[in-house]
C-alpha cells in the first residue's frame, strides 16, 4: 500500500528481512490505518532512537542527484554511505519525527509513498 501523507502516524515498528534486502516500518495513520511502508533493496540506514512515544511529522524523498546539501550534515553518518548512494543510484528517504523515531532510509525499489 501507498500512502501519501504520514503526519501524526504512529511508528509501531521496524522489521529488516534481510533475504530480500525489505525495510519495513509499520505506522498506524492518523485515521487508524495500520500501514506498512516497505523499503526494497534496502542497502542502509541512520535511525535515532525508537522511543515509548514515536510519531513521524512528514517524509521526504530524494534521488542520489538531488539530495539537499544540508541533509549530509543533519545525519551523523550519512556521508559514510556516498558512495553506495551513487554506485546503487539509490533513493534516500527522510523519516521527519514529531517525537521519538525518525531516520534515513537508503533504498533501490519503488518508494512506499505516492
Amino acid at each position: 500500500m501507498k500512502i501519501d501523507d504520514i503526519h501524526d502516524s504512529h511508528v509501531l515498528m521496524i522489521e529488516y528481512q534481510p533475504q530480500s534486502k525489505r525495510l519495513i516500518i509499520r505506522i498506524k495513520t492518523e485515521d487508524e490505518l495500520i500501514v506498512d511502508l516497505s523499503f526494497d533493496g534496502a542497502i542502509g540506514w541512520i535511525f535515532s532512537p525508537f522511543e515509548a512515544q514515536n510519531i513521524l511529522f512528514s517524509a521526504n524523498i530524494y534521488g542520489h542527484d538531488n539530495l539537499p546539501d544540508n541533509v549530509w550534515d543533519e545525519w551523523e553518518g550519512l556521508k559514510a554511505y556516498a558512495a553506495a548512494i551513487k554506485e546503487h543510484n539509490a533513493s534516500i528517504a527522510i523519516l521527519y519525527p514529531s517525537v521519538g523515531f525518525g531516520g534515513v532510509i537508503l533504498f533501490t525499489g519503488s518508494s512506499p509513498f505516492l
